[in-house]
């Protein structure tokens, strides 16, 4: 996905690295999206992360209202939607199959340029299989 000027500089291929965007599975783990979200705006206010939050669409602008993050849309943070979710006890090939979830739509969002990097504290297997299913194998 980087390429090796990219690596070394410390920026994305599409620019500087203040440009790039982690696109974030604000569905995924145990405690849900209020805890996405609370992290999420603590990497903007803090240091500045560019965010897509990716799910139900109402509930993460619902939270972001409730936490005070509404100023940061557009700028810093963005919401994609996504209808479904991948639970934490589906097998990756069931979770593979399965369109339009938070944690497939993130790893599209990435293959298309749109976000340099994706996050999810959900299904760690789903994660990985999903990464090698829509990016493959790096070569070496």
């Amino acid at each position: 996905m980087v390429d090796g000027a990219s690596k070394a500089n410390g920026t994305s291929p599409t620019g500087s690295a203040q440009s790039s965007w982690v696109a974030f599975d604000a569905m995924g783990g145990d405690l849900g999206p209020a805890v996405s979200v609370a992290g999420a705006l603590e990497g903007v206010r803090r240091h500045g992360v560019k965010t897509i939050l990716v799910g139900d669409e109402k509930v993460l602008k619902d939270e972001l209202l409730r936490q005070g993050g509404e100023a940061h849309l557009d700028q810093m943070l963005r919401v994609v939607h996504a209808p479904a979710i991948v639970t934490m006890d589906e097998k990756p090939a069931e979770a593979a199959r399965k369109k339009g979830t938070s944690m497939r739509v993130a790893y599209e969002l990435c293959r298309n340029h749109e976000a340099q990097a994706v996050v999810s504290a959900g299904n760690s297997g789903a994660y990985m299989g999903l990464a090698l299913l829509i990016h493959g194998r790096i070569r070496g």
